[in-house]
């Protein structure tokens, strides 16, 4: 078993297959949570989720941002990216350090 995972729709993770990984396909919203669970239960290190599927299962996801692992990180996937991941990441940012230093001016 690899250290790590990608879950998404099929399309979007289908070539990291490639890599080494382990890839978990979610094309239909109503297994997402269960499958998530079951990536989190396998403890991988790093869990890469697409941005649409990180949005269906934001409350889920949100438990887990302020451990060591796993690390869990949020990819546009081949779907029209919505800048979720990217909005994500400056409120971490926020969190952690109490400003955010990429505000724009």
């Amino acid at each position: 078993m690899s250290q790590i995972a990608f879950i998404g729709d099929t399309e979007s993770i289908s070539g990291f297959k490639a890599f080494g990984v382990d890839i978990y396909s979610v094309d239909d919203y109503k297994d997402a949570k269960e499958i998530f669970q079951k990536v989190i239960k396998l403890r991988y290190k790093l869990i890469f989720i697409t941005e649409d599927l990180a949005d269906h299962l934001e409350e889920e996801i949100n438990k887990y941002f302020s451990q060591a692992y796993p690390i869990i990180s949020i990819f546009p996937g081949l779907k029209e990216s919505k800048g979720s991941g990217e909005e994500r990441i400056l409120k971490i940012i926020e969190q952690t350090i109490g400003s955010n230093i990429l505000k724009e001016k």
